[in-house]
């Protein structure tokens, strides 16, 4: 699972819901390589990072969480997006796949989006789907960076691209079913 894209999908998905639940954060076990079960072959890897022979080998999930960390800080606080319905946090409530989306204020008036589609759960590689964002109540004209990852389907965080909001607030662009984003006004490098 470490080295697939889904498993990275599924924990950005994790740390959003989390995020739209009020929670202000989220834990990943383990970061660094690590073996629990030492039946052969061992079957219990879920580390982001694997040292090898070449170097330090890092999974889609270590970029999946790089793209959180690189546009949000510490002490931030979770803000709750709209719409926001019962199958949103109700577990007793089946939740239909939709676009789920997470965002992060800081100290001043920095912001960050982080969002995907849960219909792209399962997609491993590449989709050719490429859903339309459309999200309001941003600062009307003002220029936010865009950071997707997964875009090319190869699990890593491709350059950030500058999106300007319309005259009325709105941000529209697109991201590939298979991937994730942060729309932010932090420097994304």
């Amino acid at each position: 699972m470490r080295r697939t894209n889904v498993a990275a999908f599924q924990q950005l998905w994790f740390t959003i819901a989390t995020a739209q639940l009020g929670f202000f954060g989220a834990a990943k076990w383990d970061l660094y390589w690590g073996k629990y079960d030492f039946t052969n072959p061992p079957n219990q890897s879920y580390s982001m990072i694997n040292p090898t022979p070449e170097g330090w080998e890092l999974f889609p999930s270590y970029h999946a969480l790089r793209l959180l960390l690189s546009t949000t800080e510490r002490g931030w606080q979770v803000v709750r997006v709209e719409p926001w319905f019962r199958n949103d946090w109700d577990p007793l409530v089946r939740d239909e796949p939709e676009k789920e989306i997470a965002a992060y204020l800081g100290s001043n008036a920095q912001l960050a989006l982080v969002g995907l589609d849960t219909r792209g759960r399962l997609l491993n590689t590449a989709s050719e789907e490429t859903p339309g964002y459309s999200i309001g109540g941003l600062t009307p004209s003002t220029t936010l960076n865009l950071a997707i990852w997964n875009a090319n389907g190869d699990g890593r965080t491709s350059a950030a691209t500058e999106i300007t909001t319309s005259a009325a607030g709105v941000a529209r662009f697109e991201v590939p079913l298979h991937a994730a984003f942060a729309l932010t006004t932090v420097d994304v490098r």
